[in-house]
């Protein structure tokens, strides 16, 4: 009864314009969550009348590439609440290619995490979506537990080298959140285990490319060096990789010591490969 009660609520505050915040939702899972994907453009958008999930907007969008799911029409409704925050409403956008990942509730569809779940992109971020989509429900056919972790694990990489889903790539590489949990399952898969000397060089060389921001290293920085620390199990990584961790938004000069850390975690890295 309460939880029938606290799902109300959470209805009720979003078509009041508030929402309780939602934590990250990466591409790996929205996929899963989805039971529509699709590569479409928005028609038209409009206000809708209504009471509860009957009222906000609604768009109306051209499918181009349907990537998960089935459609009988060509053109879908998606119902949308503008006003919600914690992440941003989902967009759409008129004339606009949008990825957008859905869900139904009673024979009406739904975007999936709110603005996570609908990605404005250009024709070449559109295939490039398209093209990990289909790699990852490939992925989930394979049997074998190991191997399809194995294969994940790869995807992941994929993920980091397209440049819109580095940063979903990179979360789910380092400690992936599974199901609807809100904190990683430590005992989870670990995709980490399965990289190469190769893969390692890659994530380190753009690691080195990275430049702090006036919040610091927000792209995955954090996420890099604890990969890298714990695939390679160098305790004075693991170390670096903690401090840098335990460093608060508040903290005085917190970005001149993150640049410094990252520094020194680059020097241990070199002197591992020449085999210091």
């Amino acid at each position: 009864m309460r939880m029938l009660l606290f799902a109300g609520l959470i209805c009720l505050l979003e078509t009041w314009g508030f929402a309780l915040p939602i934590p990250h939702r990466s591409l790996r899972q929205l996929i899963g969550d989805a039971e529509l994907i699709a590569v479409a453009k928005v028609k038209k958008k409009e206000s809708v009348e209504g009471k509860g999930r009957d009222s906000g907007s609604k768009a109306t969008l051209a499918v181009d590439s349907l990537l998960k799911g089935t459609i009988i029409h060509p053109d879908v409704e998606v119902m949308f609440f503008p006003n919600v925050i914690c992440p941003s409403p989902p967009r759409y956008d008129i004339g606009r290619t949008t990825v957008v990942f859905l869900r139904s509730f009673r024979g009406k569809y739904f975007t999936c995490s709110r603005s996570y779940g609908s990605k404005i992109v250009s024709d070449t971020q559109a295939k490039g979506f398209a093209l990990l989509v289909r790699k990852h429900i490939a992925v989930q056919k394979i049997k074998d537990v190991k191997l399809r972790e194995k294969a994940m694990s790869r995807w992941l990489m994929d993920c980091i080298r397209f440049h819109p889903a580095r940063f979903d790539g990179l979360i789910d590489l380092d400690n992936p959140i599974t199901g609807h949990q809100s904190q990683p399952n430590e005992n989870g898969p670990q995709y980490w285990r399965f990289l190469s000397r190769k893969d390692l060089v890659e994530l380190t060389d753009l690691l080195k490319k990275m430049r702090p921001t006036e919040y610091g290293y927000i792209h995955g920085e954090k996420h890099i060096l604890s990969i890298v620390a714990k695939r390679t199990g160098d305790r004075e990584l693991m170390e670096l990789y903690d401090q840098f961790a335990s460093l608060g938004w508040q903290d005085s000069g917190r970005v001149s010591e993150e640049k410094k850390l990252i520094g020194q975690f680059l020097e241990r890295i070199e002197g591992i490969r020449k085999g210091d």
